[in-house]
């Protein structure tokens, strides 16, 4: 597994207005290197339990519990922005 020395998360919002429903992208920069993940439904804080994914799915020391994975990533450097329109995701 490997270790995580530095950590910072950002995430990007965006509202659906037609069906109430919100999307997300996560940028993980961990030990200098950067991951994005993809277009995701979930509001909120959401955007940490992708990056906990990401970081698992990299081969990074997280927990499996999803619990224990959300309360490690809120320990990190993390800001998330709300942005009006899908293709600034």
């Amino acid at each position: 597994m490997k270790r995580i020395e530095t950590l910072k998360i950002y995430g990007r919002r965006w509202f659906q207005k037609s069906y109430g429903n919100t999307y997300h992208t996560t940028t993980v920069i961990v030990n200098g290197e950067e991951m994005k993940s993809g277009i995701t439904y979930g509001y909120g804080n959401h955007y940490l339990q992708t990056a906990a994914d990401m970081l698992k799915n990299a081969g990074y020391d997280i927990p499996e519990n999803n619990g224990e994975a959300y309360a490690m990533m809120t320990k990190y450097d993390h800001d998330a922005e709300d942005v009006k329109r899908k293709k600034d995701l």
